[in-house]
């Protein structure tokens, strides 16, 4: 999809550097990252997180922060969802290409749960989740010192939903 395509140019352009993911399924991968250095979180190695991530949804966070990137000077992150809340250190610059915000999170909220197929018992707890999430999300999109994003339509999301300005630049 785009945001791996962003990823992609983001790996040309930097073919050193390290690619930190949730999750990795190293025989699916695009031909183009076969070499790449990918470290997956410890949410990886979890069971059934091969075919079922989505159950970790609400460990997600803690994933994304547990990442070590307190020897980089610059950080890039793609992100449509998790990736902006990662931690640098003091002294690094986070510059955040952000896809738009949590759909499932803001825009898409009240339909998310509602199309699911999951039990009602799920159905039931999900919001719960989702709010502690969406509330997560909001301080993960303070994080970046710079905020790009791919059209006037996502800078006008992260404008209403994160309070923050993004600048454009249109994916490759």
């Amino acid at each position: 999809g785009g945001a791996e395509r962003v990823v992609l140019a983001l790996h040309e352009l930097f073919p050193k550097a390290p690619i930190f993911t949730l999750f990795h399924q190293a025989d699916k991968i695009h031909p183009d990252f076969q070499h790449a250095n990918i470290r997956p979180s410890s949410l990886n190695q979890l069971p059934f997180a091969r075919n079922h991530y989505q159950w970790y949804l609400p460990f997600m966070p803690h994933g994304i922060e547990s990442f070590d990137l307190s020897s980089f000077d610059v950080v890039i992150s793609s992100a449509s969802t998790f990736a902006k809340g990662v931690i640098v250190a003091p002294h690094a610059l986070h510059i955040c290409y952000c896809h738009t915000p949590t759909r499932f999170l803001w825009q898409q909220r009240l339909g998310y749960v509602n199309d699911l197929p999951q039990p009602r018992l799920v159905k039931q707890i999900l919001p719960y989740f989702l709010h502690r999430l969406r509330q997560w999300d909001y301080i993960a999109a303070e994080r970046p010192d710079i905020l790009l994003t791919n059209s006037k339509t996502s800078q006008e999301r992260i404008r209403r939903y994160y309070r923050r300005e993004a600048k454009i630049i249109h994916p490759p």
